[in-house]
């Protein structure tokens, strides 16, 4: 018994990907490099979110900036971008986290002078830590 899939002349499997791929300039696999496009629309909605969620507490200028400002950092050293924008997002997020609960702290004006020190980051390398004074 034969069905149409057997006496079909078209490729299949693997040689009708290959074949598509080669016809759209990508030699045989899907482009796997960092895509502007998709990074900026990335970057917008974790603004978007992070707008939702802060909102209340923080100008939405405030979050815009500050995760562009997260997203330049990370990407002046990156290797590898693919991961980059969900990673400023984060980087983001705790970084307005900080920022909303300091701003709801002096709304209540239980606001206790804070004193800034250092603390050993990874790879040996230190970084500001704040921590209220006691």
């Amino acid at each position: 018994m034969t069905t149409h899939v057997m006496t079909d002349d078209r490729p299949s499997g693997r040689h009708l990907t290959t074949a598509v791929a080669a016809r759209n300039g990508m030699a045989g696999g899907l482009p796997t490099g960092a895509n502007d496009i998709v990074h900026a629309r990335v970057l917008d909605r974790a603004v978007q979110r992070l707008n939702v969620t802060y909102g209340s507490d923080l100008e939405a200028g405030l979050i815009r900036r500050t995760v562009q400002k997260a997203y330049r950092e990370l990407e002046a050293s990156a290797r590898l971008r693919t991961f980059l924008p969900v990673t400023a997002a984060h980087l983001a997020e705790n970084r307005l986290r900080e920022l909303a609960r300091a701003a709801r702290d002096g709304r209540a004006g239980a606001a206790r002078p804070l004193s800034t020190t250092t603390e050993a980051g990874p790879a040996g390398t230190t970084r500001p830590r704040e921590r209220a004074a006691a």
